[in-house]
């Protein structure tokens, strides 16, 4: 039986959608049925729900739990802190296969660390009861898999939906269309197939569109998972070749940030921009530095630089540094 009830009507829509894909209106009704179904804020609670039954099963098989998680890898294609360079390029495991234990292995412990460099087969159940749990943890742990793999197939259904709408419509308010789009991109971005699904089709969203949603691009520059950080920069820059007003202040002001890695990658936006439009880009960085600096007064900046400097001086290492920054301070 299929996990989503909603399948006989999200059916009726795919037909609707079919009969006319030059039609926008199908699109974006195809689009908010699969958001709608997919439920994507459920996910998460699923997929921990996943790692539980997951760490017993190990714990039962008596694996080491640092050891075979590959199926628990496949469900964090979504997590922020992924940064690998080839998570999309790489193809995934069969969401059809679900490990039992080992046949062959037989009812003895096996042992609990690898053995010069072997990972242990899985261990029998000790006895009955456990091998009953054992049973029911798999079937629980293949039906979370499939619910969570399913939910996935709609979230890409829903992202191809929403790109398709924006992209045929002639109306340029779509704002509701690209802020759920970009809802899914953010949180689910680095799922391999919602991914792939958004490099294909993103740019091929017209350049005035994203207009409306500059703001919200801009704060997720420093995304922690790569594949979905680049096509925001990727965006960004395109943006930037045909509206560079648009882009010069806000990134100036998000390269001032000292939140980890976000004032590098606006820099490196800008650096891209005055390749094309250097003039643009230096009176703009200019403008927007004289505005900052005549919207801060000198007692707050001093009250600023003496709060900075009391915190150098109070390591012995920093005095020096402490003392040449004083010396900056007086050539305001």
């Amino acid at each position: 039986s299929n996990p989503n009830p909603a399948e006989g009507t999200l059916g009726y829509f795919k037909e609707a959608r079919d009969m006319d894909k030059k039609w926008y209106k199908s699109w974006h009704l195809w689009a908010m049925m699969n958001f709608n179904a997919a439920q994507p804020e459920k996910l998460k609670s699923l997929k921990d729900e996943f790692k539980v039954v997951n760490e017993r099963i190990k714990e039962l098989q008596g694996v080491p739990l640092d050891l075979d998680d590959e199926d628990e890898e496949d469900l964090d294609d979504d997590e922020d802190d992924i940064d690998s360079d080839d998570e999309v390029s790489e193809g995934g495991h069969d969401s059809s296969i679900i490990r039992l234990p080992d046949p062959s292995a037989n009812g003895d412990s096996g042992p609990e660390e690898p053995v010069n460099g072997i990972i242990p087969l899985p261990r029998e159940p000790k006895n009955e009861l456990e091998n009953e749990e054992l049973q029911q943890l798999l079937r629980t742990k293949e039906k979370l898999y499939n619910d969570i793999a399913y939910k996935y197939s709609l979230i890409t259904a829903a992202v191809e939906g929403f790109i398709e709408s924006i992209t045929l419509s002639l109306d340029t308010n779509l704002l509701q269309d690209i802020l759920r789009l970009l809802t899914l991109w953010f949180t689910h971005g680095s799922n391999k197939d919602v991914n792939y699904v958004l490099k294909s089709g993103v740019m091929r969203i017209p350049i005035k569109t994203w207009m409306q949603v500059i703001p919200q691009l801009i704060a997720r520059i420093d995304m922690h998972d790569r594949s979905v950080r680049d096509l925001i920069h990727q965006v960004l820059n395109d943006v930037g070749r045909e509206h560079p007003q648009a882009l010069i202040y806000p990134l100036s002001v998000a390269e001032r940030s000292s939140d980890g890695n976000r004032g590098d990658y606006a820099g490196k936006l800008l650096d891209l921009m005055r390749e094309h439009t250097p003039q643009v880009v230096q009176e703009g960085i200019m403008f927007s530095n004289e505005l900052i600096r005549i919207a801060i007064s000198w007692n707050e900046q001093w009250h600023e630089a003496l709060e900075k400097a009391s915190s150098k001086c109070s390591r012995r290492r920093m005095r020096k540094e402490c003392s040449r920054f004083l010396v900056q301070c007086t050539s305001w």
